[in-house]
């Protein structure tokens, strides 16, 4: 059954959901009396800072940065990007770009003789 009625994408609205959701977070901390800055400037709170530090950079360097900077150079770069860039000086500059120069050409129809 078909209703017009559209129905709320529970996906949608994240920033607005997220800046509520930290607000109210902040004021449940501000209730218990937790204070942000000192947890964060406390030696415990720095040594759990560069422990995960250390963790997203072994993570970086180890496992996301080969397949990443595969994507980048190997496929965005030279598949993509470079190509964009070429055909678009090409067409700022009037010349037929690679689509065009690399399309077969289709002779002109002879008349068939009766």
């Amino acid at each position: 059954m078909y209703s017009p009625i559209k129905k709320r994408n529970p996906g949608r609205g994240g920033l607005l959901r997220m800046v509520i959701f930290i607000i109210v977070i902040l004021l449940i901390l501000s209730y218990f009396g937790l204070n942000i800055r000192a947890i964060v400037n406390s030696p415990a709170g720095q040594e759990n800072f560069s422990y995960v530090q250390e963790i997203m950079i072994n993570v970086w360097n180890n496992y996301l940065k080969k397949p990443v900077m595969y994507l980048w150079k190997d496929i965005f770069l030279d598949l993509i990007w470079n190509p964009a860039i070429n055909n678009l000086t090409k067409i700022r500059d009037g010349e037929p770009d690679s689509l065009r120069s690399s399309a077969p050409t289709i002779p002109n129809p002879q008349p068939i003789p009766n």
